[in-house]
């Protein structure tokens, strides 16, 4: 049948497909710094970098939330509402 060694191959090529499914494939710097926004990872760092920085100008009220840190554009429905 197998010898210890074929064994051996066989569990660590296992290991290894296992390893390759978990971890994300290797992203370059050049990327990163073209677009930081496509690793979900780095994403989650900067935007929970600039909440803290910038949280304290966030307030707790039904026309603004955390996500209203990171819009560009004012929503249409805000805007019509402070226009009135």
């Amino acid at each position: 049948m197998f010898s210890l060694q074929a064994g051996a191959y066989v569990l660590m090529a296992m290991n290894r497909i296992r390893q390759m499914h978990a971890q994300p494939a290797p992203i370059s710097v050049t990327q990163m710094s073209n677009n930081p926004y496509v690793v979900k990872l780095l994403r989650k760092a900067i935007d929970g970098g600039a909440f803290k920085i910038y949280g304290h100008w966030v307030k707790r009220s039904e026309n603004q939330n955390r996500a209203a840190l990171f819009e560009i554009d004012i929503k249409r429905d805000i805007k019509l509402s402070t226009s009135r």
